[in-house]
């Protein structure tokens, strides 16, 4: 048995032809990550990261119940709840989701806690465009490493982006996207290509079709094969042009063509406001601040810190919630 989110890791990493559906691709209802952090106090905190179906936002947040694997009667509901399991143990999630429209209605997902579960740190991340297309995905990870990266920009369609998150050594990221495919280049590195491949027995790439214009919603999971998980949510732009807001690893549209205040640089008040494609929303009436202090206790944010729209991706709360308020973004508008 493996110590690690066995449903959610046990995927093929290699370029494959594509599927309708594989556990690659962000398309229906799943659960996409779990983590456990154990508190000082023997509380196991958990937390999920689901995707609804629909995009990086929820009509409805997911119904969340944790059971301790070795007592049925030991149980907990919602995002960061907190469950007394002795430890090493185990912990069983299922995951409902309260919106008829979202692909699949449920799934279920385990994780196996050890005596000290910690949830790994993420210290950034790289994105940028990288002078390859669709038709090299199979090419050597010695010929692909070889081409440098560019500027973190949209990219063409059939193109590229390289993409590494910055987690300590010993921790291996799976990649999963709203589209395109990956090619990994170590275990924190992957190229990301704009479009698909079909490939032969042998590898080689038989035909290709490139991605549409459009913001791609990734998510890294980061995981040590221990149970200590973690993850991070970034978009990558394809053929589309700006005023685009980049802000803690999402890309997302907004109405500000020129410069706030004179400076492209965060930090930004903005308003959210609901709208069609992956994002599920974009964002207005931009303004300079000093600082986030004005930022609203929000969707698994605290009040007074940089808005950050993961949780709103996993679950936290409905985009209703989030739509029509104002919230302080850290990064710029390009």
């Amino acid at each position: 048995m493996l110590p690690i989110l066995a449903l959610l890791l046990a995927v093929p990493l290699g370029c494959q032809a594509p599927f309708v559906e594989d556990r690659r691709d962000l398309a229906s209802m799943r659960v996409a990550g779990i983590s456990a952090n154990t508190e000082a106090s023997g509380t196991t905190r958990l937390r999920a990261a689901v995707w609804s179906g629909l995009g990086a936002w929820h009509d409805v947040p997911p119904d969340l119940l944790w059971t301790d694997a070795t007592d049925p009667a030991a149980t907990a509901t919602g995002q960061s709840a907190g469950l007394e399991i002795e430890l090493p143990g185990s912990v069983q999630l299922t995951a409902t989701s309260a919106d008829s429209s979202a692909i699949s209605a449920s799934e279920s997902a385990r994780i196996d806690v050890q005596s000290s579960a910690v949830t790994p740190t993420i210290d950034g991340f790289s994105r940028a465009t990288v002078n390859l297309d669709i038709s090299q995905i199979s090419d050597s990870i010695a010929d692909r490493e070889a081409v440098v990266p560019g500027d973190d920009a949209p990219v063409p369609a059939g193109g590229a982006a390289r993409l590494t998150l910055g987690v300590a050594e010993g921790l291996t990221v799976h990649w999963m996207a709203t589209g395109g495919q990956f090619a990994e280049l170590d275990r924190r590195t992957t190229d990301w290509f704009a479009g698909t491949a079909v490939l032969d027995r042998d590898n080689e790439v038989e035909s290709t079709t490139p991605a549409e214009p459009g913001i791609y919603t990734i998510l890294a999971l980061a995981f040590d094969g221990l149970g200590n998980n973690t993850w991070f949510w970034l978009d990558v732009a394809v053929d589309v042009e700006g005023p685009l807001l980049y802000t803690h690893g999402r890309i997302l549209v907004t109405d500000s063509a020129e410069p706030v205040d004179g400076s492209l640089q965060g930090p930004f008040a903005a308003t959210v406001a609901e709208a069609d494609g992956t994002a599920g929303i974009t964002l207005g009436a931009i303004s300079a601040v000093n600082d986030a202090t004005g930022s609203p206790e929000l969707c698994g944010n605290t009040a007074g810190v940089a808005f950050d729209f993961g949780p709103m991706a996993e679950g936290w709360c409905a985009r209703a919630d989030v739509a029509g308020r104002t919230v302080v973004l850290d990064g710029e508008i390009r």
